[in-house]
């Protein structure tokens, strides 16, 4: 509807800018009608003068024929008539009017050429607008207008030099002093003559232009009528239109002041959601955070994965070290459980030979009360010595027997959990917990170890330290005579290369246990942490995922 009224407007606007031009190019006409009138009137003007020239030349020449010329005679009374000045300032005059008017002409030219471009922007929009039933014809009239004005155009310039050409022509043969005057004459009288029966002519062909200009503005009015009538209807029918869809409208203010509310409800919402946007915008930023922390984990992963395949095999290579260990210690430990086996036979035999001993003690000890001041001192050395010689074989004998034990244990624990370890990454805590349980019992074993070897090692100095006490007391009571010097029994015993060789073996296999350990614990960390970041992660993606 809208665009309907603007285009009945336009059209509206043209059509009265396209009359007004029209009435101005009827005035115009109408004041180049006078133009013609006054040029022709001017041309029987000078048509009567050129008559009145010709006839008063003729005259001259008859005159001429009868008396012939004096030399001391003035000029003829046609020449002097001639060269009238009235005549030449009235010529001027013709000739600053026929300026005017080629300057008037063309003014007029570029008028006609700007309303022939209007006409046809018009046409064409005409053409364009509305269906043409009988314009065939009108268009074949316009297009003969055209040519018309295009050949009028031409002929006006024609005239134009052709009255340039009778100015220029007739100032040559005024220069020429009238030696010429006759041909100049006719050719001027034929030239007027041409020229008047052009404009003639132009004039005819302008009636005809204004004939048909009168018929096509006939035809337009017509087909504006027609167009004015059938866009009225239009009118009436977009008016109906209107009305419909007032009522249409009224409806759908009754229909909006129902969804107002819904849409204050939905603005509510919207700001809500627009809040929540927010939210997830930040979450989102979060999550690609997350993300990029993510791809960083996994890398880390993947190098946790590689760094796990090497410990995996290291695990292993020292798997292999450590049955090799465990079989060169099996050996060792058998070779020890002959030798406690040797050394309880011998234990025996030493007990004997003790009970033995201390029955001989008893018997001699009347006889070597006289030795006992020259021999105390070496027998308190031997005494001590074979005291601490079976305390440190007991002691060595019970720590090995402790500490197979254990490491046998140990081996087959730390054996049974890297077999497990992959099979058990879901239970991290668990194994967390019971290899500390299994750390603090393996230095509370070694602790209790190293207790039980103070304590034997004080046990002993302080059974030397008594026995020393003890003897020196007697020895002092008694003043005996210091008996012969026993005998020491040779005794199968480890040496200190041995058992130093034997405390260091244990030390560095339970360092290494530990080192394990630890290494392994901070694996189990490090892999905690990742999969605690990467469900963290897929629970925070997974509300995203949702909405």
């Amino acid at each position: 509807m809208d665009h309907a009224a603007i285009s009945l407007e336009l059209l509206r606007e043209d059509n009265a800018e396209l009359e007004k031009r029209l009435e101005e190019m009827e005035e115009e006409k109408q004041n180049m009608q006078k133009k013609h009138e006054e040029l022709e009137r001017k041309s029987k003007h000078l048509n009567d003068v050129n008559q009145l020239l010709q006839k008063r030349l003729h005259d001259s020449t008859s005159n001429k024929e009868q008396v012939p010329p004096t030399p001391n005679a003035g000029p003829s009374n046609a020449l002097v008539q001639l060269n009238d000045p009235a005549l030449d300032k009235e010529k001027a005059q013709i000739k600053t009017e026929n300026d005017q008017l080629r300057q008037e002409n063309e003014k007029l030219a570029k008028q006609v050429v700007h309303l022939r471009h209007d006409l046809e922007r018009l046409y064409k929009r005409q053409k364009n607008a509305t269906v043409a039933t009988s314009n065939g014809d009108v268009d074949d009239e316009v297009a003969q207008l055209l040519d018309d004005q295009s050949t009028l155009d031409k002929k006006q310039e024609i005239i134009a030099d052709l009255l340039q050409q009778c100015a220029s022509k007739m100032e040559e043969h005024r220069a020429s002093k009238r030696r010429r005057l006759t041909e100049s004459l006719m050719a001027q009288e034929q030239m007027v003559k041409d020229a008047i029966r052009q404009f003639q002519d132009e004039i005819v062909a302008h009636q005809e232009f204004d004939r048909l200009e009168q018929h096509v503005f006939q035809s337009q009015s017509r087909d504006a009528a027609a167009a004015t009538l059938q866009r009225e209807e239009e009118l009436v029918q977009w008016q109906k239109q209107c009305e419909q869809l007032q009522q249409d409208n009224h409806r759908e203010r009754t229909n909006a002041e129902s969804l107002r509310d819904a849409l204050q409800k939905e603005a509510l919402r919207f700001d809500a959601a627009s809040r929540e946007l927010e939210g997830l915008k930040n979450e989102l930023a979060q999550h690609t955070e997350m993300a990029t922390l993510v791809e960083k984990q996994t890398a880390n992963i993947h190098e946790l994965e590689t760094q796990r395949e090497q410990l995996r095999e290291r695990l292993a290579a020292k798997e292999q070290y450590l049955l090799a260990q465990k079989e060169d210690t099996l050996t060792v430990l058998k070779n020890k459980a002959d030798e406690r086996s040797q050394w309880k036979t011998r234990e025996a035999n030493l007990t004997e030979q003790i009970h033995d001993l201390e029955r001989t003690v008893a018997e001699l000890t009347a006889q070597l009360n006289a030795s006992a001041a020259s021999h105390t001192t070496a027998d308190h050395e031997r005494s001590r010595h074979l005291v601490s010689q079976l305390n440190e074989a007991q002691a060595a004998r019970e720590a090995a027997e402790s500490a197979r034990d254990d490491l046998m244990e140990n081996l087959q624990k730390e054996i049974d959990r890297r077999r497990s370890l992959d099979a058990q990454l879901g239970t991290v805590l668990a194994q967390r917990d019971s290899l500390s349980d299994e750390l603090l019992q393996v230095m509370r074993s070694r602790q209790t170890l190293q207790d039980q070897l103070d304590r034997q090692s004080e046990q002993c100095e302080q059974r030397i330290q008594d026995e020393t006490e003890r003897r020196i007391a007697s020895q002092g009571r008694e003043r005996r005579p210091a008996p012969r010097e026993l005998i020491p029994v040779a005794m199968p015993d480890l040496d200190s290369a041995t058992s130093q060789e034997l405390q260091a073996f244990f030390v560095a296999y339970y360092e290494c246990a530990e080192t394990k350990h630890r290494a392994l614990l901070a694996e189990r960390d490090a892999l905690l942490a990742d999969t605690h970041t990467v469900a963290a992660h897929h629970a925070t993606t997974a509300p995203s995922h949702s909405t």
